[in-house]
């Protein structure tokens, strides 16, 4: 089986999305019986196109990997997109698509606009959607990686990432699995994330009150 991995996320080499599609990899070869090819791609970093979409042509699965920008996708990712439309219009493409989708929200619902954007760009470049992943807190289980899947705040991670595996390796269809922290209460995470800011603020020599501070918007001349 031929997969295509596409890391898309505007952070390249060192983004959490590329830490999941690592994950994926991992159970993929742990759990297939069969002979599994993964070629991976950053959309950020230099690459032959030529030997990208011939991939693509050969490839019974592709999975993109990006992070929500505002319930949507990040603008490279859109170009991408537009790009690749183009060419799988004359060299069409029957692999069927599947995505991993992270933001920095607590819950992983957060990310389905963003999934149905995908969805509906396979729709209309004739691709099958097969499943997706929505993971929520993804900076916090991205910085969790010495953590074993099967422990602490990984569990429900190690569990999805399980089940989209087997999905993929069947070539099916299923339902969005959204992810949140396993033993990790919501309160507990904006107590973290609050923790984390004012620390950012004090590396920057800013106080915990200048988080708070409203800027003026310049009036626009007559």
């Amino acid at each position: 089986m031929n997969i295509v991995f596409i890391n898309a996320s505007p952070k390249g080499k060192n983004s959490n999305s590329l830490y999941f599609l690592e994950l994926l990899q991992n159970s993929l070869t742990k759990d297939s019986s069969n002979d599994i090819t993964i070629k991976q791609y950053t959309i950020t970093s230099s690459y032959s196109e030529a030997d990208f979409y011939t991939d693509i042509a050969n490839s019974q699965a592709i999975v993109f990997a990006f992070p929500l920008y505002v319930d949507s996708l990040p603008s490279n990712v859109l170009s991408f997109l537009r790009k690749m439309e183009e060419v799988l219009k004359s060299s069409p493409c029957s692999a069927t698509t599947y995505g991993i989708v992270n933001c920095g929200f607590y819950e992983g619902k957060q990310n389905e606009l963003g999934i149905e954007i995908l969805k509906n760009w396979c729709s209309r470049v004739n691709l099958p959607f097969g499943q997706a992943i929505g993971i929520g807190s993804g900076e916090m289980l991205g910085s969790l990686r010495t953590m074993p899947l099967e422990e602490g705040p990984n569990k429900n991670l190690g569990i999805a990432i399980q089940k989209f595996s087997h999905t993929i390796l069947q070539q099916a269809s299923a339902e969005t699995i959204y992810v949140i922290p396993s033993y990790f209460p919501r309160f507990f995470f904006i107590k973290a994330a609050n923790h984390f800011w004012v620390k950012r603020a004090q590396k920057n020599n800013l106080k915990k009150r200048d988080l708070y501070r409203k800027f003026a918007i310049p009036k626009k001349e007559k």
